[in-house]
C-alpha cells in the first residue's frame, strides 16, 4: 500500500494536482486486507489557463509551492515516513516519473484541455527526472 502511495504522490506531484488532499484519498477494506483505492479525483489544476494555484493542499518535505518541488523533495516527504528504503523509494519515484513520460507521448489530450497541456506535462517531468525543482510552466 506504501508503494502504491508513492506513485499516486508522484503522480499527482507531475501533473501539477495542487488539491490532493486527505480526502483525496481513500482505502478500501477488503477480507482480510485493506488496500489503497485507485486514483481518483486526481486534476492537473495547473494547466487551468488564469486559475492557477501554485499552494499544494498537502505540503511535501515542508513545502506547500509546487514550484520549489523536486524528486528530491518528494524522496525526503517518503524517507521521513521510514516506512520504506531510500532505495525502493527512489526507484518508485523514477519509475513512475519514466512511465509518466511515456504515457504522455501516446495517450491524446482529451478534447476541451488546454492545447499546451502534454507540452506542459513533459516539461514538468524532465525537470523532475533530471533533478530540478518544476518551476513555472512557460
Amino acid at each position: 500500500m506504501v508503494k502504491q502511495w508513492i506513485r499516486h504522490l508522484t503522480f499527482r506531484t507531475a501533473i501539477g494536482d495542487n488539491d490532493a488532499h486527505a480526502k483525496n484519498v481513500a482505502l478500501i477494506h477488503l477480507p482480510g486486507q485493506t488496500a489503497l483505492a485507485p486514483l481518483y479525483d486526481a486534476v492537473p489544476n495547473f494547466f487551468q489557463e488564469g486559475l492557477v494555484v501554485w499552494r499544494l493542499a498537502l505540503g511535501i518535505d515542508g513545502l506547500f509551492d509546487h514550484r520549489r518541488i523536486s524528486a528530491a523533495h518528494l524522496l525526503a516527504e517518503v524517507r521521513s515516513w521510514s516506512l520504506v528504503s531510500t532505495s525502493i523509494a527512489e526507484a518508485i519515484i523514477h519509475t513512475t516519473l519514466n512511465e509518466l513520460a511515456g504515457a504522455i507521448d501516446i495517450v491524446p489530450v482529451p478534447e476541451g484541455a488546454s492545447n499546451r497541456m502534454a507540452d506542459h506535462l513533459r516539461l514538468s517531468v524532465r525537470r523532475l527526472l533530471n533533478g530540478q525543482e518544476i518551476g513555472e510552466s512557460p
